[in-house]
């Protein structure tokens, strides 16, 4: 009974911090759009760059996201950002379909899609490589 309740303790660690690890990484998107909004209004960025700049976006939010996710995980951390990343991507698809009546895969998802989980992915490998992790010995 003792390790089910661990393993039930680490499916809710896991879980929690993939969702939190989402947020955030919605969070850093939505904060990277409004400054490339920004640039682009300010003449900085051309308007046709607007894709290239999405999937930036993503990228940027899926690295925090993954980042955040992973070290809060403290194990797994490729598989854990990379979770990151998919809700990074289901959110972008919720706020899409909601907010707009249209769903962000029919004009470039699999770029957002792609941007996200590379992201999250590198995020993952960044935060072991941080945390330096040590490799077991017989």
């Amino acid at each position: 009974m003792g390790k089910e309740e661990h393993q039930g303790t680490r499916v809710l660690r896991y879980g929690g911090g993939v969702l939190l690890g989402g947020g955030v990484a919605f969070a850093a998107a939505l904060a990277v759009l409004l400054a490339c909004a920004w640039a682009v209004s300010m003449g900085y960025a051309p308007e046709s760059a607007g894709y290239q700049l999405a999937v930036g976006a993503c990228v940027t939010g899926g690295l925090a996201g993954g980042i955040t996710a992973a070290v809060r995980c403290a194990r797994r951390s490729l598989p854990v950002g990379l979770a990151a990343g998919g809700v990074l991507f289901l959110l972008i698809l919720t706020v899409g379909a909601l907010w707009f009546q249209a769903l962000p895969l029919e004009k470039g998802g699999l770029g957002l899609l792609l941007g996200a989980l590379c992201g999250g992915g590198c995020g993952g490998l960044v935060s072991r490589a941080a945390l330096g992790r040590k490799k077991r010995r017989k």
